[in-house]
């Protein structure tokens, strides 16, 4: 695929989406995705990849949970009723 094809097929998936060009400039996750679409890549492909990276990213959110050591401090809910004597 040149370079020009590329670009146009890359720009035909941005357009599909809502705010596709800010989210193309700004989520590099979205943009992984339009450019795998641009290629030509198969769709289970992309939904694979795209578990992977959550999958990853929910492993590493809970391998930092497990490293914090900070105490957990509880604040009472100001929404909550309290209850006069």
């Amino acid at each position: 695929m040149i370079q020009e094809q590329f670009y146009n097929k890359t720009d035909e998936c941005v357009s599909k989406f809502k705010n596709g060009k800010e989210r193309y400039r700004t989520s590099a996750q979205f943009n992984l995705v339009i450019q795998m679409l641009a290629r030509g890549a198969d769709l289970y492909e992309i939904i694979d990849q795209l578990c992977q990276s959550n999958d990853d990213l929910q492993n590493a959110f809970q391998q930092y949970i497990h490293r914090d050591t900070r105490p957990m401090i509880s604040t009472p809910d100001p929404c909550a009723k309290t209850q006069t004597p």
